[in-house]
């Protein structure tokens, strides 16, 4: 794949790359991961994206090079508004707690997502972020190491409105009034399933941590 860029024919994604500043015979993975692929995502987590579709399907010179500039300023805007709910989200983690669930009342729910990766990579425990919509809370949760996340939310379904999701990554709607429950369920469950090894390798982050 990483080959192949070189003789890339799409004229959107040509022109995203030189927007981004990348060169594509040096072209690595990390530069796809960590910036080509978020600035196309950043698009549908604060918009539409429609934006990036019409940038890939685009014959027109002149809306592609508005439009992979748009997705730049986009994505810029997206690390701001991570950097602001990460700021939040990280005031309301409990140390103690073994399974990390935060919310706010105006949060992007684009971004949610990303803020709770943040999270277990700051912290080394499951987390999930969540914001308000109207009646309910919405968000997005992120595991760690074995620690099952789907069969954490099937082990509280009764405090939740609806879910869906896998090992190591879920949506949820949980109502106002059923948050606190659900969170002190989650953290009961967190605390008997949550294996020794992962246990072990947050101590070690931690001491890692005081070392430096």
């Amino acid at each position: 794949g990483l080959m192949h860029m070189n003789q890339l024919e799409n004229p959107g994604l040509n022109e995203l790359i030189r927007v981004m500043k990348l060169d594509k015979s040096q072209m690595k993975s990390s530069d796809i991961g960590f910036k080509i692929a978020p600035a196309i995502n950043a698009a549908g987590r604060l918009g539409s994206a429609l934006e990036s579709l019409e940038l890939f399907m685009s014959e027109n010179t002149g809306l592609i090079e508005q439009l992979a500039e748009q997705l730049k300023e986009t994505n810029d805007e997206r690390r701001e508004v991570e950097k602001n709910i990460l700021e939040q989200a990280e005031k309301q983690v409990n140390q103690s707690d073994d399974f990390i669930v935060v919310k706010g009342d105006n949060w992007n729910d684009g971004v949610v997502g990303i803020v709770a990766s943040r999270l277990v990579e700051r912290f080394r425990k499951p987390a999930i972020v969540m914001t308000r919509k109207r009646d309910c809370y919405k968000g997005s949760g992120r595991s760690i190491g074995q620690f099952h996340l789907l069969e954490a939310l099937n082990a509280c379904q009764d405090e939740i409105r609806q879910y869906g999701g896998h090992q190591f990554a879920a949506g949820l709607t949980v109502e106002l009034e059923r948050f606190e429950a659900f969170k002190d369920k989650l953290n009961q469950y967190a605390s008997i399933h949550l294996t020794e090894f992962d246990r072990a390798r947050r101590h070690r982050y931690y001491d890692h941590l005081t070392i430096d």
